[in-house]
């Protein structure tokens, strides 16, 4: 399973993101982890090739060995304020939840 969400905010990307931004995804970080999540990336997004016009700055993908794993990190109450504080400063936000997502580089098997 992976977790796979864009971001659009004010900033132009990673490097002048919004601090509730950066501060929802520390807290992501250490509750993912605990979770048994793995990070697979954070990335800069250079333009939408296709799609409904909308403009997006990050990309965040993350690895869990299956959905219990992942149902832990989005039940997680500790991510309640980080989530409504990040949602002030962001101009729209997407997620998508992948099945299937193969990561034996890492050593790791779903």
């Amino acid at each position: 399973m992976a977790l796979f969400e864009l971001f659009s905010h004010d900033g132009t990307g990673i490097a002048d993101r919004p601090d509730p931004l950066t501060d929802y995804l520390d807290g992501l970080a250490t509750s993912a982890t605990a979770a048994g999540g793995i990070a697979l990336g954070s990335y800069d997004v250079q333009g939408t090739m296709i799609g409904d016009g909308r403009e997006w700055d990050e990309a965040h993908l993350w690895w869990f060995a299956d959905q219990a794993d992942l149902d832990a990190l989005l039940t997680n109450p500790d991510l309640a304020d980080l989530t409504a504080a990040r949602d002030g400063v962001l101009t729209d936000h997407y997620r998508l939840v992948l099945d299937g997502v193969q990561v034996e580089p890492l050593g790791r098997e779903p």
